[in-house]
């Protein structure tokens, strides 16, 4: 098996979030509405219910979404 240099990986990666992007901007705007929705719930839910949705940072979300995976 053959390892890619670390130029063309790093070129691969930035081009798989150019893609991600591109995918993401264009879907619709109620999609992205619910999901931000969906993750808003999901980390005032569980161990977290006793937490206010208003004092939860958007990385903490990102965190809590991450961890629950």
């Amino acid at each position: 098996m053959r390892i890619l240099p670390l130029g063309i990986l790093l070129r691969l990666s930035k081009l798989e979030s150019l893609l991600k992007m591109w995918i993401v901007d264009h879907l619709p705007r109620w999609v992205i509405y619910y999901s931000i929705v969906k993750a808003g719930v999901y980390a005032c839910s569980g161990k977290y219910s006793k937490q206010v949705l208003s004092q939860v940072t958007l990385i903490q979300v990102m965190r809590r979404w991450e961890a629950g995976k």
